[in-house]
């Protein structure tokens, strides 16, 4: 289930998620002094991610393709505002603007991502309606008793 959910050729992409929470990670704590310098490599180590993002399209469902660009995006923009306040003056009209952004991008991911766990809840209950014919498992029981009632002691010991 790990790798379940990309492409075949894009199998690594769990790699490259747990790269990218963990230079994020790296960067926030080492760079904790320098905001301006942080932000700027935060914003490019980004950026970089959607590029990739978006020409290798790794999820198998454009869906899943959507709601990690729209993360990325959100995420750039959250962390374009933390530089833009940080280093501006006055930072009380990013204020509002800030909350907007942070509001409405949260709440668009979060719809996705409800709309995400939905459908592969209803997914997951059409599956379980493709159970094995009882023919099949009445042939593979019969089967797997003829195998054990020829092992005699001896060889299971």
């Amino acid at each position: 289930w790990l790798y379940g959910k990309y492409r075949l050729e894009h199998y690594y992409w769990e790699l490259v998620i747990l790269l990218r929470r963990l230079v994020l990670v790296v960067v926030a704590i080492m760079m904790d002094a320098w905001s301006c310098t942080q932000g700027t490599v935060a914003l490019g180590f980004l950026v970089g991610l959607l590029c990739a993002q978006f020409k290798c399209q790794p999820f198998r469902r454009t869906q899943n393709n959507v709601t990690d660009t729209i993360f990325i995006t959100l995420l750039i923009g959250l962390t374009f505002v933390g530089l833009v306040s940080s280093t501006a003056e006055s930072s009380e009209g990013f204020a509002g603007f800030y909350l907007f952004f942070l509001g409405s991008g949260t709440a668009y991911a979060f719809f996705l991502l409800t709309k995400d766990v939905s459908g592969t809840a209803s997914r997951r209950s059409a599956s379980k309606r493709l159970r094995m014919p009882d023919d099949v498992l009445r042939l593979f029981a019969t089967a797997l008793h003829t195998a054990f009632q020829k092992l005699s002691c001896e060889q299971l010991s």
